[in-house]
């Protein structure tokens, strides 16, 4: 091989310099060697048709929650042989209260508080209010009580009833948190009684369990009540023991009244009205006496019925 003389090498090399530079100005290179600065800069392609018709997939939803997890449980409640709430005695939720007394509340007045889970009106009878009872705590001579109730769940309410023998006040509702309640009662009278069967009744006359007595207000007072933006009075009842005694506590004072009795055999019993005191303790005794039945058949002015 011969050797290009060295002029010619010379040539070629001062050819070839200027043609790399100008290459290399236009700024031309291979689609390899474009970097991603180069492809992020281009603009993209628009979604065909079909894309933009697909429905937007959404995000996988959360796995579910198990009962045990999004659930409160709770043990069901706890009621002895009688039906009455038990409940652990160290998760008992403590109620301190206190009874501001009227003036001239008589020496045998007798308070009660009673924790229930529904409201009660002031004349609730003793039976019912001993059966649906939470809890329940005598008042001190001074007015204050301590009561003791379960733990409320979720969703419970309680009410506190105040219970004497002359006094009467609406049930307080306890708020979730409250642990302090006071009552500012009315004085009212206590009436109670017999009722006496007459000799020579039969068994089945002598029978009074089961019996309701109605202590009726005047209707004309209570219109007056209204009319007047006074105390509302309501009509009420209470059951008869076996032995045939009764009692109505905190009755409001100073209406017209009136008791009534419808026994199945013997005849129906009305008093005169009579109108108690603030304080005051009314007795009445009542006898029953036998009756006799009417049958007939009501016609009209033609003889027909």
């Amino acid at each position: 091989m011969k050797k290009l003389p060295l002029a010619l090498l010379i040539l070629s090399i001062a050819i070839l310099i200027p043609l790399a530079v100008l290459l290399l100005g236009r700024g031309e290179a291979p689609p390899e060697a474009a970097g991603p600065a180069a492809q992020a800069s281009e603009p993209a392609a628009p979604a065909p048709a079909a894309e933009l018709a697909r429905p937007r997939q959404e995000s996988a939803a959360p796995e579910a929650v198990s009962a045990l997890e999004s659930e409160r449980v709770e043990a069901p409640i706890a009621r002895d042989a009688s039906g009455k709430r038990t409940w652990d005695p160290a998760d008992t939720v403590w109620i301190e209260g206190v009874v501001r007394m009227p003036k001239g509340v008589p020496g045998d007045e007798k308070l009660e508080v009673f924790a229930v889970e529904t409201d009660v009106s002031p004349g609730a009878h003793d039976a019912w209010l001993d059966e649906i009872a939470l809890a329940r705590a005598e008042v001190g001579l001074l007015g204050d009580f301590k009561l003791g109730l379960p733990p409320q769940r979720e969703g419970e309410r309680a009410w506190i009833a105040l219970r004497g023998r002359y006094l009467y006040a609406p049930a307080v509702r306890l708020d979730p948190d409250q642990r302090k309640l006071s009552f500012d009662p009315k004085l009212g009278a206590w009436i109670s009684g017999r009722l006496i069967v007459l000799a020579g009744a039969t068994p089945d006359e002598s029978e009074l369990q089961g019996l309701d007595l109605a202590l009726e207000v005047d209707p004309m007072a209570r219109i007056g009540a209204r009319q007047s933006g006074g105390e509302i009075v309501w009509s009420r009842r209470t059951p008869v023991a076996a032995d045939g005694t009764y009692q109505l506590r905190g009755v409001a004072a100073d209406h017209a009244y009136d008791l009534r009795l419808v026994p199945e055999r013997l005849a129906a019993l009305k008093t005169a009205q009579f109108r108690p005191s603030p304080g005051e303790h009314v007795v009445q005794d009542l006898a029953l006496l036998r009756g006799a039945t009417v049958a007939g058949r009501v016609v009209g002015a033609a003889g027909k019925g």
